[in-house]
């Protein structure tokens, strides 16, 4: 999975895609983790595991006091939830995030920001790993909301982990015509077609020959 390196999204660009139409700055950490600890282990054949800090910081702590007293509350408040992830997954307690958004996502209303949140989350979970569910939670979303950037990047990094770099470069460029001229993203998106393209140009994904 050599490949992978250079394709992955730097968590700034990736929040700045999220933003687009999920303006909560709560995302930053919860997909920084994603990105971060795929960055860091880089095999998806590497089993999902938590990630323990020794000692959480009191900030992380503080915020997750915060996040839990505020779902106190109002369960149904979406963006505490993503506070509340984004304090778990920085501990390294991403099976509970996981936990938590199953949870919410089968209990309150349908809203694609969960879907994304709970996406994210399995993805921290399995060391950045667009897992079969993690993609079922960003195809909710995308039925959801249709004009979302996110699903679609993160379908074609799931195809990209599989070795599939043409169906990931369909799926981008599709993104890609529909992403406006000053998109904060659009260079960060233009170099993964790049590197979906020079996979296929090395050969990776393709076709045996027939005989």
């Amino acid at each position: 999975m050599i490949w992978l390196g250079p394709v992955l999204l730097g968590a700034a660009t990736l929040a700045a895609l999220l933003r687009a139409r999920m303006p909560a700055l709560w995302l930053v950490p919860i997909l920084a983790s994603a990105v971060a600890a795929y960055a860091m282990a880089g095999h998806p054949s590497q089993p999902s595991r938590e990630h323990r800090t020794e000692q959480p910081s009191a900030e992380m702590s503080a915020a997750l006091t915060r996040a839990s007293d505020a779902l106190g509350k109002n369960p149904a408040d979406v963006r505490q939830w993503g506070a509340l992830s984004s304090a778990l997954i920085a501990e390294g307690r991403t099976e509970e995030a996981v936990r938590g958004l199953t949870l919410a996502a089968r209990n309150l209303p349908p809203n694609a920001d969960l879907q994304i949140l709970l996406g994210t989350a399995l993805m921290a979970h399995a060391d950045g790993v667009v897992t079969p569910a993690a993609r079922l939670a960003f195809g909710r979303a995308s039925a959801m909301q249709p004009d979302h950037p996110a699903p679609p990047y993160f379908l074609g990094l799931a195809y990209l982990q599989a070795g599939d770099p043409q169906d990931a470069l369909g799926v981008w460029q599709t993104l890609m015509a529909r992403t406006p001229p000053g998109a904060p993203w659009r260079s960060d998106l233009e170099s993964k077609i790049r590197a979906a393209r020079m996979m296929m140009s090395a050969g990776v994904g393709a076709a045996p020959d027939a005989d």
